[in-house]
């Protein structure tokens, strides 16, 4: 088929990315199928032991170019392109370009600040333009909105003025990660774009396509990021480097960890949805990961429930006895496009190719074609020994099935990624958590349920230290120090100024910091808000007594300004009684966005913690909690309805109390500790508690 050069020249470029230690994934799409691309070390799984399927990544009936797109490490993807372009020449290859257009809601603005149109004016016609952005401004004009235009003579013209803008191109982008590599100069044969850095392709992906131009997709992955930095840090404390291909697929100790829904920055299965499942299903190996992704989608979903009661023992049914060596890895379900080819091939009697084909028109409702294929599965079914009966029946289930199958070789490679990631947690969890808050720094929420989890995992967080401390979060041996960028109000300026002027020297008191660092570093707000966040506390001196001698302190760092330290004395610090254990935590929070030492609830053990929600369905529940939001809202009704974001040391969770019982939050404000009674219930895949009982606690 000609494709030779375009395996080689993917396989070129993988082999640059790994001997310089460039992370990359283990494949992605149906070119994990390929046995050449495994063979190759393009990919890094064996498409025979996982029964994957070539033709669904390429076959003769399909003639148009192959896809092999690859996942890079994140920080790291740039330095593979780069290599590209040395290679085969400046001139040669280029990103490819994107368009913004004008959508509906933003031609009606566009239009409108042109003609001076005030925003009180604009808003009488925004109300009735859908928010979505491939809908039609003339797709929004009913009844109510003529009533309007014909009401307002400005908003008339900018609506028909938006009209002929909408879909305008207004800007240029770069994709995400395509690019094109040409074997003559690519200025010779389309239309460059300069966007004031470097040339793009003046054509889109679909028409670079159509001109038979190659396009490779270079895909960036933060995840990668993460492994690959947890691997180097492994190998600098250890001299050995681990090789996550060959990682043992077998470790109960992994499979504990996704049926406990432990799965917090893991690849494909954080979200709160997946959790649930995890945790019903009790993944026992790879199938069931890579089972897990594919299934856990809107159309499959449906058999999800199914799909756990086999899992666990339940008879399974087959469309037919003959399919049986087929669908048994998925318990009598297609689940798989590759499925679907399958029976196609076995009991229709087609190609792999053909067998491609009919998927394809499935998914893309080419009627026609889905009646032909019909016809001959029928009758070749019936040449192979099924009845016609049983033939109808089977490609009834292939025509729904097909259309929302999962490409099983895109599935098989994220969980292993997957897999990847929850071994390096198992197996080496100081790492993985490190790189997991680096990789999220200046991210709150994300750092704080990391934190949160750190801590329930036994490992120990400590605050920020002055001469611990740097600007990322650091490894020790009794635990996480916390860099000194995550404390608000300090700034990542003064923060890496300081670790600059510290060096390999740790600063000996607080005296020693203010001779060295001078104020244009640190002012006396930056300087208060370190004493908060207790990064002087191996001075020996409380946070109390420091800020009671701010001014002493001061006045001390504007005479070594000027002097020589040596001809300064040492103030006398006054001492003084810290403030109580209760104004230290709120300013912890305050400073940090979570509590370090100890949540204000974790005096109250024996309470319902949040951790245990999703498996307390439909029970009543008591505990205390920590209020991080109130959202009130009104009901269809004009009556009040409020939504609470509630905390204990496991967890965040969500609130509802409803209007009959709306006067418990009268006077609710954030901050507050309150005990709760209330029933847990579940919405969509999320769980809440409706609160029925409401007490602020001193």
């Amino acid at each position: 088929m000609g494709f030779v050069d375009y395996f080689l020249i993917v396989f070129d470029y993988v082999r640059y990315a790994k001997k310089n230690r460039i992370f990359v994934g283990a494949g992605r799409g149906s070119a994990v199928g390929s046995l050449v691309a495994y063979s190759l070390g393009i990919t890094s799984l064996d498409p025979i032991k996982y029964n994957l399927i070539f033709e669904r990544f390429l076959n003769p009936e399909r003639v148009t170019m192959p896809d092999i797109d690859i996942d890079f490490d994140a920080d790291r993807r740039d330095e593979v392109i780069e290599y590209v372009r040395s290679k085969y020449g400046e001139k040669r290859v280029a990103h490819i370009v994107t368009y913004g257009t004008f959508a509906s809601r933003e031609a009606i603005r566009a239009i409108a600040k042109i003609n001076n149109v005030s925003d009180d004016m604009l808003a009488n016609i925004l109300p009735y333009i859908d928010k979505d952005p491939k809908k039609k401004l003339s797709s929004n004009l009913d009844d109510k909105l003529k009533i309007v235009l014909q009401e307002y003579s400005q908003l008339n013209k900018v609506f028909h003025e938006a009209e002929v803008i909408e879909g305008i191109k207004k800007h240029i982008g770069i994709h995400a990660a395509g690019v094109v590599i040409s074997s003559c100069d690519l200025s010779d044969v389309i239309p460059l774009t300069y966007n004031g850095q470097e040339y793009l392709t003046g054509y889109t992906m679909n028409e670079l396509e159509e001109l038979g131009l190659l396009k490779m997709d270079f895909l960036s992955i933060k995840n990668l990021t993460i492994i690959s930095n947890v691997l180097d840090d492994i190998e600098k404390d250890t001299g050995k480097r681990l090789d996550l291909d060959k990682v043992n697929l077998n470790d109960n100790k992994i499979y504990e960890l996704f049926s406990r829904a432990d799965t917090v920055g893991v690849f494909q299965f954080e979200s709160v949805g997946m959790k649930n499942f995890l945790k019903k299903l009790k993944p026992k190996e790879f199938k069931d990961l890579i089972m897990a992704i594919a299934i856990y989608r809107p159309g499959p979903m449906d058999q999800i429930d199914t799909y756990i009661k086999r899992h666990a023992g339940a008879k399974i049914d087959y469309p037919d006895d003959s399919l049986k060596d087929i669908l048994e890895d998925t318990y009598g379900i297609m689940i798989y496009q590759e499925q679907v080819m399958q029976i196609l091939v076995k009991m229709g009697g087609f190609t792999f190719g053909e067998a491609d084909m009919v998927r394809r028109a499935i998914s893309k409702k080419k009627l026609k074609l889905i009646e032909e294929a019909k016809d001959k599965f029928i009758d070749n079914s019936i040449k192979n020994g099924y009845t016609k009966e049983k033939a109808n029946e089977v490609y009834e289930l292939i025509v729904k099935f097909a259309d929302y199958g999962f490409n099983k070789s895109h599935s098989v490679a994220y969980s292993f990624i997957a897999y990847q990631m929850a071994y390096l947690k198992v197996h080496f969890p100081e790492y993985y958590y490190i790189n997991l808050l680096n990789n999220n720094i200046g991210g709150e929420a994300k750092t704080k349920e990391y934190i949160d989890e750190i801590k329930r995992s036994g490992l120990s967080v400590l605050k920020p230290d002055i001469n611990k401390s740097n600007k990322t979060y650091v490894k020790e041996e009794k635990g996480i120090r916390l860099p000194l960028r995550c404390i608000k109000g300090v700034g990542n300026v003064a923060a890496d100024n300081i670790i600059k002027i510290r060096g390999d020297k740790p600063f000996a008191d607080i005296f020693d910091f203010l001779a060295r660092v001078k104020k244009n570093d640190v002012n006396k707000k930056v300087l208060d808000i370190l004493i908060d966040a207790g990064v002087f506390d191996s001075f020996g001196y409380n946070h109390s007594t420091l800020k009671y001698n701010m001014d002493t302190l001061l006045n001390y760092a504007d005479l070594i300004s000027d002097l020589d330290e040596s001809l300064v004395s040492k103030p006398e610090i006054i001492e003084i009684d810290e403030s109580s254990k209760e104004v230290l935590m709120k300013i912890e929070k305050e400073l940090f966005g979570f509590y370090i030492s100890s949540h204000p609830s974790s005096k109250y053990p024996d309470m319902f913690k949040l951790i245990d929600i999703t498996n307390s369905f439909n029970k009543r529940v008591k505990g205390v909690y920590l209020v991080e939001k109130i959202s009130m809202i009104k009901t269809k009704n004009n009556d009040d309805m409020c939504f609470l974001t509630l905390s204990d040391e496991t967890s965040t969770g969500d609130f509802v109390i409803f209007p009959k019982k709306i006067n418990l939050v009268t006077d609710l404000e954030v901050g507050d500790i309150i005990e709760i009674e209330g029933m847990v219930e579940r919405r969509l895949d999320k769980y809440q508690i409706v609160v029925d009982k409401l007490v602020k606690l001193k």
